[in-house]
């Protein structure tokens, strides 16, 4: 599932957020909680991968570390999206979050 900017849903359970205060992303505090320990795991996972596919280039290329990456990428978006959850911040938002604004 692609982020929602309209917040309408739980980004975790896909619940209706019409009881949970304007702008919230989550309909409780275990939702938030399970949604950003699974972007902990799953950060924690294709780190190493990333940074050795930009610094340590041929030998990355030689074990098609790239390829793995999408591989986890792909199974994520489909657990995402079969739990109907939100799984990811929108690209502009990630950018704000980071202090670099989008172009």
């Amino acid at each position: 599932m692609a982020p929602d900017e309209d917040y309408s849903k739980c980004w975790e359970t896909g619940r209706s957020l019409v009881d949970a205060y304007h702008g919230s992303r989550f309909i409780n505090t275990k939702a938030r909680q399970d949604w950003n320990n699974r972007r902990k795991t799953r950060g924690a996972a294709v780190y190493d991968l990333l940074m050795g596919w930009r610094y340590d280039r041929p030998i990355a290329t030689t074990l098609h570390v790239f390829v793995v990456i999408c591989q986890l990428l792909k199974q994520w978006h489909d657990e995402d999206k079969a739990a109907g959850r939100i799984g990811y911040l929108p690209p502009a938002a990630a950018l704000k979050a980071l202090g670099k604004e989008a172009d």
